[in-house]
């Protein structure tokens, strides 16, 4: 007898607590199933913006080119990174025509809050977004040659003799960055609809963004600037 308990009490007792262990505690060789890491945790955007300002002092007229990449994971994102990659815009009638720009830190446009330039730790919530931007005014192109005569057809505004305006041309923006080592870029594009200008627009400013408003009537005559031919 043990404080008041038979022998056959004792045993039965003892095989109550190994049965309840053994269903609590399940089989020693139970694996976890393996984690698997998800094959995107980032997504990019590109957008295009084409400013043309004109005052007596101020020529402005550049196409400024974004390229976004969101955090599309459902946790944060906090890790050492290596940002580059390239942006390039291209003619889609006529493709030999691109520029071709190089992007890393100093490309960074917004969502610098995310990113620390000294240890190059990027920390990035779900849904938060860094975007990166270029700016280009067209006047060369990767072969260092001015385009705009090749790659838009030009008219001359009735009564505005300096200023030119071309026809509708589409563009093809295309991203693509390196974010975390070991993983594939982000990539992104887009076809952005241009109306370009050139010279001094007589009421003094103007400011095209796709969709192209009001453009350049077919019955305007022929303008032929940077050297462009029929």
């Amino acid at each position: 007898m043990i404080n008041g308990l038979s022998p056959n009490n004792t045993k039965i007792s003892l095989h109550v607590v190994i049965v309840f262990a053994m269903l609590t505690l399940g089989p020693c060789d139970e694996v976890l199933p393996p984690y698997i890491e998800p094959e995107k945790i980032m997504s990019g955007e590109m957008t295009g913006l084409y400013h043309y300002f004109v005052t007596p002092t101020v020529y402005e007229n550049w196409l400024v080119v974004f390229f976004a990449v969101t955090n599309t994971y459902d946790e944060t994102l906090d890790d050492t990174v290596n940002f580059h990659g390239t942006i390039v815009v291209q003619s889609q009638r006529v493709p030999h025509i691109k520029r071709t720009f190089s992007i890393g830190p100093s490309q960074l446009e917004s969502g610098s809050q995310y990113y620390n330039g000294i240890t190059k730790r990027l920390t990035l919530d779900p849904g938060k977004s860094i975007v990166f931007s270029v700016i280009w005014d067209l006047s060369l192109d990767d072969r260092m040659v001015d385009p705009r005569g090749e790659m838009f057809t030009f008219f001359c505004e009735p009564g505005c003799p300096v200023f030119y305006r071309a026809a509708p041309e589409d563009l093809v923006l295309t991203g693509e960055l390196y974010v975390f080592e070991e993983r594939a870029p982000v990539r992104a594009d887009v076809v952005f609809p241009i109306c370009y200008v050139e010279g001094y627009w007589c009421p003094e400013s103007y400011l095209s963004d796709p969709p192209c408003v009001a453009p350049p009537s077919p019955l305007w005559p022929r303008c032929y600037p940077f050297g462009a031919t029929e």
